[in-house]
């Protein structure tokens, strides 16, 4: 990653899959963390992201920095959770996740027996859980031993000061000794995943990376990302990860798109790649329609102002979807789909954009186009056939 005089970072794009957005969205997040700037833009320009700071601080005014994402703690496992901001107590939320279930099981039998019976259990409605949960439960069913976002959550909390001046040597492009160790994930790094380098699979672990070839970093950094941009679904035994990839959004607005998308209902196979795209529109219209319907300004930082979106398409804040597929091996998964190419948004305007572009006046008429304009109507076989045999009777006159 460089850094420019403007405060200015690029992040180049190397791997081809969702893993370069999401470790160019971790450092964007961690820019606004640390007080590099009030709300960081990210821009897709050719192979590269770049990420620009508003309001922009030096390195000598940043703060220390927190692991950025939640930790999930397992109670069975430990007796007593870390001290960090964000803990997910991953057992708790479970209980809250079966218990809804069992409600709105409950909630639809109520529905055949009486309306009195359906207010009842209405009332008893139990909390939903975080909406971090159905991220981590995804997770846990993936993670096969791997603990490196754990590891690395624990190693920040206990070392405040290096962990920025780590943040402040590698944001500035200088090496940083002794940076903690974190082991490879096929999540994180869906082009590492069991046969994708090779026609058949290799006896392998997907964890069986060189350190070496990790950047402890922008592993940190993804793992940022992933909890930031991500949309994980379970399609029966497999599971799916989306990524949103901007093109020209602050990482607010991100951030809120992506927490409306979560509260969505999403599910199915190819039906899922389909309405996640069409949702993700939506929610970007919606979301700068919100504040304008009523004469309001946009006043937090997860709505799209005017400025943002006037003369623009949804596709040019948001480029698309990355989408990785996971098949499931039965006793692990494995990367099947690393490389599809990004679902990309539908290019019309936003309602409120279009003031931008030119309109026709009040009161004129729509002018039609022209008969030389209008394309010609297709002859059918039957009407070539007569000519050809026209054009042949009057060649045998002729000779």
């Amino acid at each position: 990653m460089n850094e420019n005089a403007d405060h200015r970072f690029t992040v180049a794009l190397r791997t081809g899959t969702y893993a370069d957005v999401l470790e160019a969205i971790g450092r964007a997040s961690l820019l606004r963390e640390v007080g590099a700037g009030s709300d960081v833009t990210i821009k897709h320009e050719g192979q590269e992201v770049v990420l620009s700071c508003l309001d922009s601080v030096g390195p000598e005014g940043w703060h220390v920095p927190a692991p950025g994402y939640p930790y999930v703690w397992l109670r069975s496992k430990q007796e007593s959770a870390p001290r960090l901001l964000e803990i997910l107590d991953y057992e708790s939320e479970r209980q809250k996740r079966d218990a809804r279930r069992a409600w709105e099981s409950s909630l639809k039998k109520a529905e055949r027996e009486g309306q009195e019976l359906l207010e009842t259990q209405a009332m008893q409605a139990p909390p939903q859980p975080s909406p971090w949960f159905s991220l981590a439960s995804l997770l846990a069913s993936m993670r096969k031993g791997w603990r490196g976002d754990t590891d690395l959550a624990e190693w920040i909390a206990h070392n405040p000061d290096r962990s920025l001046h780590w943040v402040r040597a590698r944001l500035a492009g200088i090496a940083f000794k002794d940076e903690p160790r974190i082991s490879n994930s096929q999540v994180l790094n869906p082009i590492s995943g069991k046969g994708v380098h090779v026609p058949k699979t290799e006896a392998r672990a997907p964890s069986s990376l060189p350190a070496k070839l990790l950047d402890p970093f922008a592993e940190w950094m993804k793992i940022r990302g992933l909890w930031k941009a991500a949309l994980a679904f379970r399609v029966d035994d497999d599971f799916k990860f989306f990524v949103l990839e901007p093109a020209d959004l602050r990482i607010g607005a991100l951030e809120g798109v992506l927490d409306e998308l979560r509260r969505r209902n999403l599910w199915g196979g190819i039906r899922l790649d389909i309405e996640a795209t069409l949702r993700c529109v939506e929610v970007l219209i919606r979301r700068s329609e919100a504040y304008r319907a009523e004469g309001k300004k946009a006043t937090e930082d997860s709505l799209l102002s005017l400025k943002e979106i006037l003369g623009k398409r949804p596709s040019e804040l948001i480029a698309g979807l990355r989408l990785a597929y996971f098949k499931s091996l039965g006793t692990a998964s494995s990367t099947f789909r690393p490389n599809t190419s990004t679902t990309r948004l539908g290019r019309a305007d936003f309602p409120c954009a279009r003031a931008a572009r030119p309109s026709i006046p009040t009161g004129s008429a729509p002018t039609s186009p022209s008969p030389k304009a209008c394309p010609k109507k297709p002859k059918t076989a039957r009407s070539l056939r007569k000519r050809c045999s026209a054009a042949s009777s009057t060649t045998a006159r002729g000779s």
